[in-house]
């Protein structure tokens, strides 16, 4: 992903496209937008893995990890909708080239929860064109507009058709559950103007020459096509035939956005700023563990479930980076967490360490494991700097630059942070040349009347940050 625009949750308004960053620093006072902001990734990412009546789960007590209540909670107190865009890029399936697109979707509420509008558009070199708009109407009639062309579709309709009841149906359903328009529906929406279409190739072939027709690409193989479907047609049936074609490609698009959009987010991951405290003793539950949990709860079944090799790499890392390593112990039906500091033998249980170890440790777990995971992902921290020591603050930004420098473009880290040290030692590591300033984008909240106004800037070569408000850490401002 790389931005995403927000509009109506809360206090946001309109964030404007925000760009996330391989470091994405969130920064404003208290009730300015920044945890509604980055609370958003993983509401949506809840919304997908968890079965919901609705588009996005606002609420789910079971695992979840956000706790919007409801659409009436989350809208602004003056507006009757949300809008989530995304903008990313995309290998063409009919190309070797990258398309860059911007998926939005927009959620009303009329009795219950649903997306009222869909909207994709492409980046065309000087700026986005509009290739498809969707609007539902909650009775589950859909308006389309595709390029020029507005109609409505009315699927019952067109089924009734002859030449439509041949046809095997296989609807797509969005990961935010609307149902994207059968292709068959989309070519008998064309059929009053582009004119018998009963002998058409199958909806694939279409796509394949709308593609090739958007894109300038030569036609090739479906040149035939093409020439059969255009034979005893009129120049504006002709003209209708095409932008059907193109309509086609558009569908297919929207649904590899769809798809793309549901790898992004299944690829969240989010550390709550209360996170668990260190036990004496945990249960074992004698179950798979992928990931640690928001809270770091189910941190001591994570590492127990590691192999001995990978254990001892983590342990190693630490050591490395901290001074410190995690031991596991299990005895009966439990587990219990000690660590050893340096290179001293004694190991003490985590309930007796400083706070600081036990809460920063599920932040340096998934830190570790996104690093030798080969997908790509999105971290989310709210206050990594709890219960830290400034100096502990300062060696847990070394480390996530480290690890940015390490991993290219496949992590993006995004942190909430009222802490003056890490965005001091951020421009620290820009000027001393470990980290490049173009990684780091640094977002600044600001509350307004009813509103909260986005800012997004960066540093400059010598780590100082570009237009910035410079009270802003200041108690008056």
């Amino acid at each position: 992903m790389k931005s995403i625009r927000i509009k109506n949750p809360r206090n946001l308004r309109d964030t404007g496209y925000v760009e996330i960053a391989p470091i994405t620093i969130l920064v404003g006072r208290n009730n300015s937008g920044k945890s509604t902001f980055l609370r958003s990734f993983p509401l949506l990412k809840q919304s997908i893995i968890r079965n919901s009546d609705g588009p996005l789960l606002w609420f789910e007590d079971d695992n979840g990890f956000i706790d919007f209540g409801s659409f009436a909670d989350a809208v602004r107190f003056d507006e009757d909708r949300i809008s989530f865009s995304f903008v990313f890029d995309m290998e063409s399936r009919f190309a070797e080239m990258k398309e860059e697109l911007r998926y939005t979707i927009t959620i009303m509420h009329v009795d219950k929860d649903y997306v009222s509008e869909v909207t994709l558009e492409k980046n065309m070199g000087d700026k986005f064109a509009l290739l498809l708009q969707l609007n539902y109407d909650y009775d589950g009639s859909i308006a389309a507009k595709i390029g020029n062309d507005c109609f409505k579709m009315d699927p019952k309709k067109i089924r009734d058709r002859y030449f439509v009841k041949r046809m095997v149906y296989s609807p797509f359903t969005s990961i935010f559950g609307y149902i994207l328009p059968d292709p068959w529906i989309l070519i008998g929406s064309f059929e009053d103007q582009a004119g018998d279409l009963s002998d058409l190739p199958n909806p694939k072939t279409l796509a394949r020459i709308g593609a090739c027709l958007f894109n300038g690409i030569a036609l090739e193989e479906y040149s035939i096509y093409l020439q059969e479907i255009m034979s005893n047609k009129t120049a504006q049936e002709q003209t209708w035939i095409k932008n059907m074609c193109i309509g086609l490609y558009y569908l297919d698009l929207l649904k590899d956005a769809d798809q793309k959009l549901n790898e992004t987010l299944r690829n969240v991951h989010y550390k709550s700023p209360i996170r668990a405290t260190a036990a004496r003793y945990y249960r074992n539950r004698n179950i798979a563990v992928e990931e640690v949990d928001y809270r770091g709860e189910n941190l001591a079944m994570y590492l127990n479930n590691l192999s001995k090799e990978k254990l001892h790499e983590f342990q190693e890392w630490t050591a490395a980076h901290f001074g410190f390593r995690i031991h596991v112990h299990g005895k009966g039906g439990h587990l219990s967490l000690t660590s050893t500091i340096g290179e001293r033998k004694r190991q003490i249980n985590l309930a007796d360490v400083g706070f600081g170890i036990s809460q920063i440790l599920p932040i340096l777990v998934e830190l570790w494991s996104l690093l030798v995971k080969p997908d790509s992902a999105i971290f989310l921290i709210e206050q990594p700097e709890l219960h830290l020591h400034p100096a502990l603050q300062g060696k847990l930004v070394q480390v996530i630059t480290e690890i940015v420098m390490t991993a290219g473009n496949k992590l993006s880290i995004v942190m909430e942070t009222h802490s003056k040290t890490f965005i001091e030692e951020l421009g620290m590591e820009i000027d001393e040349k470990r980290l490049d300033k173009e990684k780091v984008k640094v977002v600044l909240f600001e509350s307004e009347e009813n509103d909260s106004k986005v800012t997004v800037t960066s540093f400059d070569e010598f780590g100082y940050l570009e237009r910035w408000p410079l009270v802003f850490l200041d108690a008056e401002f």
